[in-house]
């Protein structure tokens, strides 16, 4: 059966068919087949009746991406992909086992939404997380780990603060996660006929992306669809000059701490505990040195002296400078 769904074009001439007599209406053969439509499908109704919940996923993905580099101390980039309505037994199906999955609850909705995270990558946070060097992920067929469930839980806190200022021009959400699970098939937030709304995020990190998926059952939303309508699409997908302005201001004045190591040497301890007062250890202070901001290396530096001072004199960038 085709899912396409007739516009309102076509709505109008059918109408105008009938009322005209162009359109036989008795019983028998009709001049259209309407077996080829699919009326039910809502994902067009959802994106044109609440454009703003576009607006809210591109400022979750502009949260989620600062939040990542303060989590990671690396720079990921977060997409914030497609809206799609499926019914819920369609969307759990999709999902490959083990997921990391979280029943939130949003209050004032009713109901629980799903944050889900793929395997692989709750794998990549982790590897990030730790310092990893980088290595795609495997699919496998296994229980999440201690370390992989606490840092899962970490991203989870982030995506939860994230929805919650996001979604605050529309309702104020007090934001819970209410239980846990890896297997898709034991998790049940909606009726399996019911349509979910899955907003997908595709978080990118060099060569591998993985996606996170915040899925609302589309009855959840039944009180706040009137604040979801009060943008247009075309108002509402322009930036506000004053609040960009205030952010760029704010990020341009935040402190940041530099620090730059000049020497280091490997020594043992029982050479510690047997220096004294006038021991003298010797250095090599390298030529080009690295300057860091919050721990991040931003610049090349030299070592020398300003005005009776000693200074640090910026040669270039770093591959992961700003």
């Amino acid at each position: 059966m085709s899912e396409e769904i007739l516009s309102q074009d076509e709505i109008d001439a059918l109408l105008t068919g009938v009322d005209e007599g162009g359109i036989d209406t008795s019983a028998g053969e009709s001049a259209l087949d309407f077996s080829v439509y699919d009326l039910s499908s809502q994902d067009k109704l959802v994106r044109s009746r609440l454009p703003t919940l576009e607006v809210i996923n591109e400022k979750f993905a502009r949260h989620l991406r600062a939040s990542l580099f303060a989590m990671l101390k690396r720079s990921v980039d977060v997409d914030n992909g497609s809206i799609q309505v499926q019914k819920y037994a369609e969307y759990i199906e999709s999902l490959n086992s083990p997921s990391y999955l979280n029943l939130v609850s949003m209050l004032p909705l009713r109901g629980s939404a799903l944050f889900t995270l793929q395997q692989g990558l709750v794998v990549k946070l982790v590897d990030s997380f730790f310092g990893g060097e980088g290595h795609e992920p495997k699919a496998e067929a296994r229980e999440f780990t201690p370390a992989e469930l606490r840092i899962a839980d970490i991203f989870v806190t982030h995506a939860m603060q994230g929805v919650r200022e996001s979604w605050s021009k529309v309702a104020t959400l007090d934001i819970n996660v209410v239980g846990t699970e890896t297997n898709p098939a034991t998790v049940s937030v909606s009726a399996p006929n019911d349509p979910v709304i899955v907003n997908i995020f595709r978080i990118e990190f060099d060569e591998f992306s993985g996606e996170f998926h915040v899925a609302i059952p589309y009855g959840m939303i039944d009180p706040v669809k009137d604040a979801l309508l009060t943008t247009s699409k075309a108002a509402a997908e322009r930036p506000e000059a004053s609040w960009t302005s205030a952010m760029r201001k704010d990020i341009l004045s935040a402190d940041v701490k530099l620090g730059c190591t000049v020497a280091e040497r490997d020594i043992s301890l029982r050479d510690v505990v047997n220096l004294s007062e006038g021991d003298v250890i010797p250095v090599e202070i390298p030529k080009v040195l690295t300057l860091q901001a919050n721990g991040i290396p931003v610049f090349k530096v030299k070592l020398g002296r300003s005005r009776g001072n000693l200074a640090l004199e910026v040669i270039s960038k770093t591959g992961n400078g700003a």
